[in-house]
């Protein structure tokens, strides 16, 4: 969609005081991606200090000296932006995905805490609490949670740095005091241990402006020595065993220890390659067939550490077979790929895969602009992002034959995890803390870096702008299915398909037999054919659509396309019989559940209980993004898709006297004890309003954090797990809702909670300062959806399926910007101030 494909040159920049800036701009996005990557993980930690650098990236959000005490988060809360951290073995990165508007806002922010983050110890205690939670969540609350990491590693390095648990005992890791995090960061956190990285939609010029005013007066100062981390190849096997409850037979994870990219990106990559091609490998005879390997290189994913890295492969064993049995049997599988014994078709296969996963995963916003910083970090080169698919292409099978000899004969690391009556790990090795010396800390607080200027002004956050497309194409087929098609070049080659089509009745009053169509209609998944990427299908949570869901090359559209369409065909109910005669549905969808009873009642009011009107493609939608013109596109696939949708076989529309009234209120029963889900209805008419209006009125009501219902549900001290308005068409009838989730207890006073803030619409009308934050909230949520090609081609389907055009989608954050107070308080009087009376209370039994 933008003007520019991702692979448009990077701008260097690095400023005096060391910090390397990266800039990846992409005009005609609406979004863009703030990353600050600093050179310290776990592999930096010290004898002594496992797990502090976790801990420092969770305090790094605690406070700075002009956003103190969580106010990081006031410009993404107010923005609906995203903004996290994460830990690694050789680097920690934060990152924020910001409306273009606000990103002075996300450089402010990140500038404020490399220059001067500042808690208490109140707030550490806090962090070490949430830390501990985390450890215990991730390890010790899931059977294999700590498999193959942070295990494996003490199996296969010896050195401290590389085979230490990088999440710490919580128990040593209470004894983190302030000075020791002052230490750390004046240690790691420095300007010139940084990347700075942005891509999206800004201009390079102006951005740097920015950079330089809030991060170039900064100080620098002396960054560690990058640790030489390297061991070499292993010398002996090491096993290590360990026990656990609930798993129902021994789990081996088994490591080999590899060279990082930056030392030979080919040789990487055929590991990678080897990889896929033992994780798809049936091992043959001597596990039966039986076991399901992953494989993998790096413990966090290709491309993620120096060296050394690791190859990883893991499998749930048989109970009578023994994991010795498991390394005899990759090591032959390796052997079948040494001597030749390779499928060439299946080696293009898995080399073409890869290829797509790495466009499509780096076409999103956010996983780019992080990646771009860590190469940069890690290897020196974020150039490399887009050096990969081609360096995929250049692999030979004669070069994985090469790296499979080498690896059968390889020393290893393994671990064992056996069913056992109780809980048992090997104790890693630690070290009693030692002293650091560090500033001296303020009574009630630490400032680890002083600017002796104080708290500095906050940038002003403007509207969030449209998107802007390349080109795009809508028409309606003959058969009544929107088609949309919209130019996007950030996954070169992967087009994202998404079709929606409504399922009828007949989908809401006999769940389980259209589940089970579908099932068969998409069984099984072409994953193998000809390189495709994916595809899916499912019922909505409402019961009333089917969506798809597919990627693939760009260049086997026409050709998938007809089989995607075929395949929904079949999924669509066509028979007439008789629904059933509770309220069931093969998965627990409350959402469905409580449409499937509304159904039956419009039925049974309209006498046509036997009734089950069936579906076609009228009304769906199906959108297209990809990396070519959309008339392009167009011509590939016209003369195919026509004639394809043309068959659309007749199906027998809603009856015109079946109707749902709004204002029945339904009671069901359902088998989950204890919660009561609620969805109370009105219908849309009155007095016509444009869409940003009713939009934004539905947002005030309950449709966002800061809305009516949400302030009166808190101050009724409601228990809710879900509480949300919205609108959509139910029985060919438009109507407003709000669905909640809540105890059985508290359904009677939620109901009464929603009817009267309902009715008090009237009596006080939505104001200015309401519009304005609704506003502000609902146009930067909406600029979301450009992030990547995956979710536009969501949006587009979602909304072309009500009418939508890519210029509608474009063009709406900048139109709810435009809505006048009186248009959504007209808005707000049609759709709820007659009361939400109809709808339906589905209680747990």
């Amino acid at each position: 969609m933008a003007d520019a494909p991702w692979n448009a040159e990077l701008l260097r920049v690095c400023l005096p005081n060391g910090l390397r800036v990266l800039l990846a701009p992409s005009p005609g996005l609406p979004r863009v991606a703030v990353c600050v990557t600093y050179a310290v993980g776990f592999r930096s930690e010290q004898p002594g200090q496992e797990g502090l650098a976790h801990l420092f990236e969770h305090l790094m959000f605690r406070g700075s000296e002009s956003l103190p005490a969580g106010q990081f988060y006031d410009h993404v809360h107010r923005m609906a932006a995203q903004a996290n951290g994460t830990t690694h073995q050789d680097y920690t990165d934060y990152y924020q995905v910001v409306p273009a508007t606000a990103l002075e806002a996300a450089l402010f922010s990140e500038a404020d805490r490399m220059r001067a983050p500042c808690f208490t110890q109140k707030e550490l205690s806090q962090q070490l609490d949430g830390v501990a939670t985390e450890i215990k969540q991730r390890t010790l609350d899931r059977p294999l949670g700590d498999l193959p990491w942070p295990l494996l590693p003490q199996a296969l390095y010896r050195s401290h740095r590389n085979a230490h648990d990088g999440l710490g005992a919580i128990d040593q890791l209470k004894e983190t005091t302030l000075e020791d995090c002052a230490a750390f960061f004046h240690t790691h956190y420095a300007p010139g241990n940084a990347v700075l990285t942005l891509t999206g939609g800004f201009e390079p010029q102006q951005a740097l402006a920015l950079i330089e005013r809030h991060f170039g007066d900064i100080p620098g100062r002396p960054t560690p020595a990058q640790a030489h981390l390297d061991e070499g190849p292993a010398e002996t096997d090491e096993w290590l065993r360990c026990g656990e409850p609930g798993i129902p037979s021994p789990v081996v994870a088994v490591g080999y220890r590899l060279a990082a990219p930056d030392h030979d990106l080919h040789g990487y990559l055929t590991h990678v390659l080897l990889a896929r091609l033992l994780g798809t490998d049936p091992f043959q005879p001597e596990l039966g067939g039986t076991v399901r390997v992953s494989a993998s290189c790096g413990f966090f994913g290709p491309l993620d550490a120096r060296t050394p890295d690791a190859l990883i492969l893991a499998g749930m064993l048989p109970q009578d077979l023994a994991p010795e049995l498991f390394i005899t049997a990759i090591r032959r599988a390796l052997a079948r790929y040494a001597g030749g014994d390779l499928d060439p078709a299946r080696w293009r296969s898995a080399v073409r895969g890869l290829a797509i996963e790495h466009h499509r995963s780096h076409g999103d916003l956010q996983t780019r602009c992080r990646a771009l910083g860590r190469f940069e970090i890690l290897f020196n080169r974020a150039q490399l992002l887009d050096e990969i698919p081609l360096a995929l292409d250049s692999l030979r099978q004669e070069e994985a034959e090469t790296a499979a000899r080498t690896l059968v004969t390889a020393r290893h690391g393994v671990v064992v995890m056996d069913p056992a009556g109780t809980r048992h790990r090997p104790r890693p090795a630690t070290t009693r803390r030692e002293a650091v010396p560090a500033p001296t800390p303020h009574p009630s607080a630490l400032q680890l870096a002083s600017t002796k200027k104080g708290p500095r002004p906050r940038p002003p956050v403007a509207p969030p702008s449209g998107a802007t497309f390349s080109s795009s194409h809508t028409q309606i087929l003959p058969t009544g299915l929107r088609l949309i098609l919209v130019e996007d070049r950030r996954s070169p080659s992967v087009a994202e398909v998404r079709m929606r089509i409504p399922m009828g009745a007949a989908a809401l009053l006999a769940p389980d037999a259209v589940a089970k169509r579908v099932h068969a209609a998409w069984t099984p998944e072409p994953q193998g054919d000809k390189g495709l990427g994916s595809w899916s299908a499912h019922i909505s949570e409402d019961g009333q659509w089917l969506d798809t869901a597919a990627h693939l090359p760009v260049d086997e559209l026409p050709t998938v396309l007809e089989t995607l369409i075929s395949r929904a065909m079949d999924s669509l109910p066509v028979e007439r019989g008789s629904g059933p005669d509770s309220v069931s549905a093969l998965h627990d969808s409350h959402q469905w559940l409580m449409a499937q009873a509304l159904a039956r009642h419009a039925l049974q009011r309209a006498g046509r209980e036997g009734s089950l009107p069936g579906a076609g493609l009228a009304g769906g939608c199906l959108a297209i993004t990809a990396p070519l013109p959309a008339a392009k596109v167009l011509d590939s696939l016209g003369p195919t898709l026509l004639s394809t949708v043309a068959q659309d076989r007749p199906r027998e529309g809603l009856p015109a006297d079946i109707t749902w009234q709004p204002s029945d209120l339904i009671h069901a029963t359902h088998a989950s004890p204890g919660q009561t889900s609620i969805l109370l209805c009105s219908s849309e008419n009155g007095r016509p309003v444009h869409e940003a209006a009713r939009y934004l009125a539905t947002a005030v009501f309950g449709g966002y954090h800061r809305s009516r219902l949400a302030s009166a549900a808190s101050q009724q001290s409601l228990t809710i797990t879900e509480l949300l308005a919205g609108r959509d068409t139910f029985l060919g009838q438009r109507r407003a809702w709000v669905r909640a989730r809540v105890p059985n207890y508290e359904a009677e006073r939620l109901v009464t909670v929603v009817r009267s803030e309902a009715s008090r619409l009237a009596r006080r009308p939505p104001s200015a300062m309401e519009v304005k934050q609704a506003a502000e909230f609902c146009a930067a949520q909406m600029t979301a959806v450009f992030d990547s090609p995956a979710s536009l081609a969501d949006a587009l389907a979602r909304l072309g399926s009500t009418g939508w055009t890519p210029s509608d989608l474009a063009q709406f954050p900048r139109r709810l910007w435009q809505t006048s107070a009186e248009e959504v308080e007209q808005a707000a009087e049609s759709l709820f101030a007659r009361g939400l009376r109809g709808g339906i209370v589905l209680a747990g039994a």
